[in-house]
């Protein structure tokens, strides 16, 4: 609760008492539910969703029953998320529409792709396979 740009106590006592502000524990989730939720983001990122498995990712930094190991592998995930190139490719994938895709060798040739069919694979890099792309020259 702030009075300008200044933290007001008043203001926050007043909204507690009033019932518009709750305060109630951040602490209730047992270690069964944060490692469902730890396993689902690996799985989705597996999958492809990464913006899925950052949601959670997310949900569960905000939650103070986190070991710190837990933390500190969550926070590394977040930190080293895909390049955006690559978030977008997955929404399409997820969408099931076409995209065209442009790469260049190590000579520098560039090869133009029209993508109608991909799925994620899951390999040991998390990389992406996308198939039945056929080569427009």
């Amino acid at each position: 609760m702030m009075w300008g740009e200044d933290p007001n106590i008043s203001k926050l006592i007043k909204a507690i008492a009033q019932r518009k502000l709750l305060i109630g524990n951040n602490n209730d989730w047992k270690e069964p539910r944060i490692r469902a939720l730890h396993r689902c983001i690996n799985a989705l990122t597996d999958i492809g969703q990464i913006e899925q498995a950052q949601i959670i990712a997310n949900l569960l930094l905000e939650r103070s029953e986190l070991s710190l190991p837990l933390r500190s592998e969550i926070e590394r995930f977040l930190e080293n998320l895909p390049p955006a190139w690559h978030l977008e490719i997955d929404r399409y994938i997820l969408r099931k529409q076409p995209f065209q895709l442009s790469y260049q060798d190590a000579a520098e040739r560039v090869f133009n792709f029209t993508v109608r069919y991909a799925k994620v694979t899951p390999h040991e890099k998390k990389d992406i396979v996308a198939s039945n792309a056929r080569a427009k020259y």
